[in-house]
């Protein structure tokens, strides 16, 4: 038998050939097919993960927006708070409040802006507030103010009456309705 050549291989060497050549182009196509899926299936991956990332960007913009919408609402209660807060009265209550008497405990007529008659005795406001001491402690410990009356005599004018009550309120509430 008579060795048939084709470019100097035999049809044996030949066949190997060409058979390695197909197993490399096979798994080349095979490798290329994996390849193909892996890039889609990360595509899909991708498209997946920016598909949800959207979702959650939507909803924290929304969150946002209901985040600052409640900002401004809480706003608004501050400044009503803080109107109402102004309204209140930081005036200490009257002692009749509290359960006690509410007639006057004393009758002051205001002789000056500084001097004042109380039992037909010229005082001070110093003397006045020593004879009217234990109203004004039982008043301290009861978290109340009691009243007094007080009312200028003859020749006294309103800047005067105004000043001598202006004085008197520091410790009491004054009635100086004539």
């Amino acid at each position: 038998m008579r060795k048939f050549t084709i470019m100097g291989f035999t049809e044996a060497e030949l066949g190997f050939v060409l058979a390695a050549v197909f197993i490399v182009v096979a798994v080349g196509a095979i490798h290329d097919r994996d390849a193909a899926a892996a890039s889609v299936r990360d595509g899909m991956v991708v498209v997946a993960e920016r598909d949800s990332l959207r979702v959650l960007h939507d909803s924290l913009t929304a969150e946002i927006a209901r985040i600052r919408t409640t900002e401004s609402r809480v706003g608004l209660l501050r400044d009503s708070i803080a109107a109402l807060e102004a309204k209140i009265s930081t005036k200490v209550p009257q002692c009749w409040e509290k359960g006690e008497s509410s007639a006057p405990v004393a009758n002051v007529d205001v002789l000056a802006a500084d001097r004042f008659r109380l039992n037909g005795e010229a005082l001070t406001i110093g003397q006045v507030r020593e004879r009217l001491a234990h109203f004004i402690a039982r008043g301290d410990s009861l978290g109340c103010r009691y009243i007094v009356r007080a009312r200028p005599v003859a020749g006294v004018d309103a800047r005067v009456q105004a000043d001598a009550v202006w004085r008197l309120r520091r410790w009491f509430d004054v009635n100086d309705r004539p």
